[in-house]
């Protein structure tokens, strides 16, 4: 058959005929192996249980015929006293003993057979024999053979009588070998003799395990092997000391392991013919499905590769009545929808590169009205792009499909009732030829068109156009047709959000969101661009850096909303005092500044820093309220103040500066003395950053004098910085500089905490100081954790609080009324005065 030839070649069918053969061959095997280990061990416990069985009946049975012992020998004591010369005859000639002797005065008379002298008797066991017991003794005789032997005592209230020896008959002790189970082997153990009796050969190293495992347990289990066939044994321990003075012996009984598990050996017979018999069924099986399954199979995969090659006709025809024949039908219909839909994926593609590679929409909107027609059985199209800046105008890109005549595009008006009308029609809108009012469809009726079908083209809820389809009669349009024409309208949704998207990037990288001004990054291009110019044309540039006066008051009073309306109005009047050539941007904060390009003297930028003055004098009103807000302002000139961007910029912040200094609204021309005042002073904080981990501070204490008394009553700390090399700065030069930079909270903390730290010195020293004052900025008060610092700095140094005063100047009050009184109050109840 031509399916077995070709069986091993489909991989799906040597999958399936190996999940078969596992699917049957595995849980045959798993119950196989797992039922075989649990019968083994039961056997085994069965096996075991009977042993254990067997050992201990075994012993009993010895422990009976010890007691007939004991009776016999009781009764030959009391004939040999009597001496009944044919009663003793009767006894010494059963199968009990194999040899009898009588031991009085030193001599061993011999009743029968022949006997081994015992060893001396303890007293323990002379204590045993009064009692009228017997003892039981197993001794290994010169030969090598262990005999067992029993003593009994012929009169036990007269140790003179003479002591009876009896040797016991192994045959009757042990019994025939022939009576005991099938396969068993009985052996009996000593602690004294080893093995006492054994029906079969024993390792000696089993040997001295029995008799190991025995010392700690009175039974157990051991396995071993004898030559090549292995063994299993269970042990029980036969107690004879209270009755016989012996220590007893270990009882085994012992079979092959292989009788114990002789049931298995038909399950193993049986197994292979039944997992033949499964495999072979599995392989029916398997040959049966895969007849069924494969040729469908390889019908389905020459009609996948025939899609994949673009051929989307020529369907297949599958009749089994199960999946396969509903995959075929799918892949039909697939086949079918593939086709319709190849060119709108091709035409998608087409938009897509052109939206990655564009920044208009003119392309995008080209690609569909060429290609339409192999999406869309249409007559005309148009499509509408709405205006970003006035969307209420739209140009309409018109054509008539199959020609090759140019795009018309026109400006046409789209009103808001139309708008709405289309975002509530999201799905499309039919519009009849009659119907007007509608300037995206009057276009297309001019043409030709009987009825026009609308699609919007929404993203995100927001209309950026609309595409519409005219026809010469009316249509049937195919769900498959709509949704094709839905995916070109969804993206031509996208090419226009992306360019509006890019522009407003572009708008949110170059202009300040607040104000509208253009941001750094846009003034630092134009002001570069203006250069090259300027050097080009051998041209000035002026450059204006602006920034507020009192700003931080409105900010600080009425709020920042308001602040920010204020930077609304200043930017409006900035853009009032310059021409249209000119650039204003936002730097940030309050900070602005002013391009003026091609400017013929440094006067003209003067006029332009004054007009600005002059428009800032005037109240800004914002929520009602006037507020004066006015401007001081950095000159700096290209090419006298400096060549490069930067450059300019540098010197018109440290013009402003100066202009601040000057008394704030007014204007300052840039010089090279204020460059050098900048050097030093960002020199002049660059060491002040340094100060405290130089060691470059000192600390001066003046003396507070008691009038009355003339004594000194306490001392006033004064800070002094001394630079290596250099002379004594006072507080008044780098205090307000350590403000402005922020180092004062550590230089602060050095102080409070070297002054603490010396007045505990000198109290400790014996000093009778009451006081020592320290002078605390205003910015360490209004600051955060300043509280905290005190009190660790008290509790660290061991100063009492009350010790400590805390000079602050009235500005601490006026600029933070709230915050310096609480922390006025907390410093209050810390002790500090």
């Amino acid at each position: 058959m031509r399916v077995e030839a070709r069986f091993l070649r489909s991989r799906v069918s040597r999958r399936v005929f190996g999940l078969f053969v596992l699917a049957a061959i595995v849980p045959i095997l798993a119950v196989a192996i797992l039922s075989f280990g649990e019968i083994n061990r039961i056997l085994l416990d069965q096996t075991s249980q009977y042993l254990h069985e067997t050992s201990k009946s075994y012993g009993l049975t010895i422990y009976e015929r010890l007691a007939v012992i004991e009776s016999r020998l009781g009764e030959l004591s009391y004939l040999i006293t009597a001496k009944n010369t044919n009663a003793i005859r009767n006894v010494i000639g059963n199968e009990h003993f194999s040899g009898i002797a009588l031991l009085s005065n030193d001599r061993t008379s011999m009743i029968s057979g022949e006997v081994e002298e015992p060893p001396p008797l303890t007293e323990d066991a002379m204590k045993h024999l009064r009692l009228g017991k017997i003892i039981v003794q197993d001794r290994i005789s010169a030969s090598g053979i262990v005999h067992v032997y029993a003593y009994r005592m012929m009169d036990e209230a007269n140790e003179k009588s003479g002591l009876l020896v009896a040797r016991i008959n192994p045959e009757f002790l042990w019994g025939n070998p022939q009576d005991f189970p099938y396969a068993v082997s009985q052996s009996v153990f000593s602690h004294d003799s080893g093995l006492v009796q054994a029906t079969s050969e024993l390792p000696v190293k089993i040997v001295g395990a029995i008799l190991y495992d025995s010392k700690s347990r009175t039974r157990g289990q051991l396995e071993w092997k004898t030559g090549d066939e292995a063994m299993i044994g269970r042990y029980w321990s036969l107690f004879l000391h209270a009755r016989f003075f012996n220590d007893g012996w270990i009882v085994m009984s012992s079979q092959p392991k292989h009788l114990a598990l002789s049931p298995v050996s038909g399950f193993i017979k049986i197994f292979p013919p039944v997992l033949l018999l499964s495999i072979l069924l599995v392989l029916y099986l398997s040959l049966s499905y895969v007849r069924r399954s494969l040729v469908p199979l390889e019908k389905l995969i020459q009609r996948t590769r025939e899609i994949a090659n673009r051929n989307f006709d020529n369907p297949i025809s599958i009749k089994t009545g199960d999946e396969f024949e509903e995959l075929a039908d799918s892949l039909n219909a697939m086949a079918r929808r593939l086709g319709l839909q190849f060119h709108t994926l091709s035409t998608l593609a087409e938009m897509d590169r052109v939206i990655l590679t564009s920044s208009d929409t003119d392309p995008v909107v080209g690609i569909v009205l060429n290609q339409i027609e192999k999406i869309v059985p249409c007559a005309f199209v148009g499509i509408a792009v709405f205006e970003t800046d006035a969307p209420e105008i739209a140009r309409n890109h018109i054509k008539v499909v199959g020609e090759a005549n140019e795009v018309k595009v026109d400006r046409i008006q789209i009103s808001n009732e139309n708008r709405r009308e289309l975002m509530r029609c999201s799905k499309g809108l039919m519009v009849d030829f009659c119907e007007t009012g509608r300037g995206y469809t009057q276009a297309l009726v001019d043409m030709g068109a009987m009825v026009c079908y609308a699609l919007p083209v929404v993203r995100k809820n927001q209309l950026y156009g609309i595409l519409t389809l005219g026809f010469e009669s009316a249509p049937t349009l195919s769900s498959d047709y709509i949704r094709q024409a839905h995916e070109i309208a969804d993206r031509l949704a996208v090419a226009m959000a992306s360019v509006e998207k890019e522009e407003e990037l572009y708008r949110q990288a170059h202009f300040d969101p607040l104000t509208g001004l253009a941001n750094r990054q846009l003034f630092k291009d134009r002001l570069s661009q203006e250069l090259v110019h300027a050097r080009r044309e051998g041209n000035k540039v002026g450059l204006l850096f602006v920034d507020l006066d009192r700003f931080k008051q409105v900010n600080d009073s009425v709020g920042h909303s308001a602040g920010d309306t204020l930077l609304k109005l200043a930017a409006d009047r900035l853009r009032r005092c310059i021409r249209e050539t000119d650039t204003v941007a936002r730097l940030g904060g309050d900070e602005f500044t002013v391009i003026l390009n091609n400017i013929s003297a440094p006067r003209d930028a003067n006029v332009i820093a004054d007009q600005i003055n002059k428009v800032f004098a005037k109240p800004f009103n914002v929520g009602g309220m006037d507020h004066y807000v006015s401007a001081s302002i950095g000159i700096t000139i290209y090419p006298d103040d400096g060549m490069t961007a930067e450059a300019l910029l540098r010197n018109a912040d440290t013009a402003m500066y100066r202009a601040k200094d000057a008394g704030r609204a007014t204007r300052q021309f840039f010089t090279e003395e204020m460059n050098v005042a900048a050097v030093r002073r960002t020199r002049f904080e660059s060491d002040l950053r340094h100060v405290v981990d130089r060691n470059e501070l000192k600390m001066y204490y003046q003396p507070q004098i008691e009038t009355r008394s003339g004594s000194v009553a306490g001392v006033e700390a004064l800070i002094r910085w001394q630079p290596e090399n250099g002379s004594i700065i006072k507080p008044s030069v780098f205090i307000p500089i350590a403000e402005e930079t922020g180092m004062i909270g550590k230089i602060g903390r050095w102080a409070l905490e070297e002054s603490c730290k010396q007045f505990a010195e000198w109290r400790a020293s014996g000093l009778s100081l009451q006081t020592i004052s320290v002078n605390v900025s205003a910015r360490q008060i209004t600051g955060s954790g300043f509280v905290e610092m005190v009190r660790h700095i008290i509790e660290s140094t061991g100063m009492e609080p009350e010790s400590l005063e805390l000079e602050i100047t009235e500005s601490v009050l006026v600029d933070d009324r709230d915050n310096s009184a609480r922390t006025l109050n907390e410093l209050k109840e810390l002790g500090v005065r």
